[in-house]
């Protein structure tokens, strides 16, 4: 199974053949059009969209491809457009995904934010103890409060911590052995500036998961630079 994560920044149906060139079987897609731009020409290649959003242009896009089904649920608050509880399923496998877009970085000053969903992920997080799960997105400012270790309540820090007492632990993380907050592969280029590199795109998993991580990846910025000033996140499961 592979998971890809990636904030597309905007205008996803111009780059959605760049993505189906990686073959993810679930995506979950940061900044995203609302998804009927994206048929019919490339429907076919689509087996299930969500989107979550107020604004068409830009939203939270999960789609899965192949066997794979999406639905949300049933705990989803509708209110919350930027945290969604995902039912993935593919014949007897099925897992919890929890999606997400946080907050845009803004630099250096983004050190110190908070999760802005934090409290709502706690209320989810419940729903992953003792079950398959996932919870991936794009971190945005709240990932940078650990990395200068002014972490605030509800930032990357904490998130963390609760994460890992529900079973969830960062794949690229297990996978590179990295310490959080010295990684060597940014996933995001601010302004697309090649010195201002910082890693804010995350995929936790469950123990069951992560005993058949087989491989981790990161886009190169002389590939996607021209679509986005993030990385796609990749990750492979057994």
């Amino acid at each position: 199974m592979r998971v890809l994560v990636w904030n597309c920044s905007m205008s996803f149906r111009k780059k959605l053949d760049a993505v189906m060139r990686l073959a993810p079987d679930i995506a979950v897609i940061g900044n995203s059009e609302f998804p009927d731009k994206l048929y019919p020409g490339s429907g076919p290649k689509i087996s299930g969209s969500l989107w979550f959003g107020n604004d068409r242009k830009s939203g939270l896009g999960i789609y899965s491809f192949g066997k794979w089904h999406i639905q949300p649920h049933p705990v989803h608050d509708a209110s919350v457009k930027t945290l969604v509880p995902i039912e993935c399923t593919n014949g007897n496998t099925a897992f919890l995904l929890l999606a997400f877009q946080g907050a845009p970085a803004s630099g250096r000053q983004g050190y110190g934010k908070a999760f802005h969903d934090y409290q709502q992920a706690l209320t989810y997080i419940e729903h992953i103890r003792g079950r398959t799960a996932i919870f991936a997105g794009e971190m945005g400012e709240a990932a940078l409060s650990l990395w200068n270790r002014e972490s605030v309540e509800g930032g990357y820090g904490d998130l963390e911590q609760v994460l890992a007492q529900a079973d969830l632990r960062s794949c690229y993380h297990a996978f590179t052995r990295e310490t959080p907050g010295r990684e060597r592969t940014p996933t995001l280029y601010l302004g697309r500036d090649m010195r201002q590199g910082i890693h804010t795109t995350c995929c936790f998993a469950s123990t069951d998961l992560l005993l058949g991580l087989e491989d981790v990846q990161v886009g190169r910025p002389e590939t996607w630079l021209d679509y986005s000033e993030h990385m796609p996140l990749v990750v492979d499961f057994a």
